[in-house]
């Protein structure tokens, strides 16, 4: 394992030379299925996807001036307990967490960088990053319910029907609407007695 922290470099870059830059979480976001990594530790390895943090942690500690900085085995252990504690995050989530660390977005490092200060500025980061991704749900859930104030999701099985169901008279969809509570409670009733 030593030679993934050969002066931050990698031996495979196949996991930061295929994707694009990104320079916001916002582009993040809006892509479809980013790679996550979880996705990468299965399709390219453990010991790929550890390289490649530990080149992105040794980035970081490269660009800023710190006394007291993490030894070759800290930032190897770092890069394990990122991909053990934040699987569902993107990988390219990561160049920018990086970048807002060098500056000095996430927190002060005090001229020194540990493990658990990382790790802290990284969970910090996650949470922003996954209410960014309940934000665009939301937001996308409530431009189904169209002009009628009716989820039309809920009325239809699959996203054309619901385009289909927008352009229908507002009093067809409300008979539609109640008639599926209706049945609903029916069987709920239908059960419970």
């Amino acid at each position: 394992m030593e030679s993934l922290c050969r002066n931050g470099q990698t031996d495979s870059l196949s996991l930061c030379t295929n994707q694009a830059q990104v320079t916001s979480l916002a582009e993040i976001v809006k892509e479809d299925y980013p790679l996550s990594i979880i996705r990468a530790k299965n399709e390219q390895g453990v010991e790929t996807l550890a390289a490649h943090i530990v080149s992105k942690i040794n980035y970081y500690l490269n660009a800023v001036d710190l006394k007291h900085s993490m030894n070759e085995a800290q930032v190897l252990l770092c890069a394990k307990f990122m991909i053990d504690e934040h699987p569902h995050l993107p990988l390219k989530a990561l160049d920018i967490f990086f970048d807002e660390a060098i500056k000095g977005n996430l927190g002060e490092h005090y001229n020194k960088m540990d493990i658990p200060t990382m790790l802290q500025w990284l969970k910090k980061f996650a949470n922003s990053y996954f209410d960014m991704v309940d934000e665009l749900a939301y937001v996308e859930h409530m431009s189904t319910k169209g002009d009628k104030g009716i989820d039309l999701m809920a009325l239809a099985k699959s996203k054309e029907q619901a385009e289909e169901l927008t352009a229908m008279p507002e009093s067809l969809l409300k008979k539609m609407h109640l008639k599926r509570e209706e049945t609903l409670e029916d069987k709920i009733r239908a059960k419970v007695i």
